[in-house]
């Protein structure tokens, strides 16, 4: 059985626009996936107002001015570092969804005319060769 290169062509083509397409957009789907858990974004945002590793002071019982100001003041300190803390991570992780957005945009791109930049290389290579 000879080979044959229209047939092997024909079915490259086939798999390159379906099945490949197919599996490069799970993985695409899976990059997403990874830098969401990574960055834990969804549980960032819902404990975005939380204290800072959930540190705070309660004021004693009994009427103490001084002592409930020092809780509060504590509480409010741990909050705010929270915020800032919980704020730059969920930022790096929107810039690196946005990175993996570029990157796999590009990468469709390419792939979409990779079929017709292998064959122009062969054509140039082989006239470059024959002259």
């Amino acid at each position: 059985m000879p080979f044959d290169l229209t047939q092997f062509l024909m079915f490259y083509i086939v798999w390159h626009y379906s099945r490949a397409l197919y599996d490069f957009f799970g993985l695409w789907e899976n990059a997403f996936r990874t830098v969401i858990h990574f960055f834990s974004i969804p549980l960032l945002l819902k404990t975005l107002f939380s204290p800072f590793h959930r540190l705070s002071e309660t004021p004693p019982r009994g009427f103490h001015p001084g002592d409930f100001i020092a809780a509060l003041t504590v509480t409010l300190i741990m909050r705010i570092v929270g915020i800032i803390l919980r704020s730059t991570l969920i930022i790096a992780g929107v810039l690196t969804l946005l990175v993996v957005t570029l990157v796999g945009a590009v990468c469709f791109v390419g792939w979409l005319f990779l079929p017709v930049l292998i064959g122009a290389l062969l054509i140039t290579g082989s006239a470059y060769l024959f002259s």
